[in-house]
């Protein structure tokens, strides 16, 4: 009597079991879409902030490269 009261109580907690699995997955899945979110955000602005910088480095080497060029072209004309 006692195992079959048992599987009644585990049989009617069962149905109460998924509900409370797919709150706790909706609150993973809104809680992990913000979190995505900043972390997508975070790693473009990491890439961007890179291809920024690598494009500022060709110009100041283009420009040194300018620079020097002229400068040596001065000296030889001196």
């Amino acid at each position: 009597m006692a195992v079959r009261g048992e599987k009644v109580l585990g049989a009617r907690q069962q149905p109460a079991g998924p509900p409370a699995v797919s709150m706790t997955m909706t609150m993973t899945v809104s809680m992990a879409v913000p979190v995505s979110m900043t972390v997508s955000v975070t790693v473009s602005g990491v890439v961007a902030v890179r291809v920024l910088v690598a494009v500022a480095v060709v110009v100041l080497l283009r420009h040194a490269r300018l620079l020097f060029a002229a400068n040596v072209q001065v000296g030889h004309h001196m």
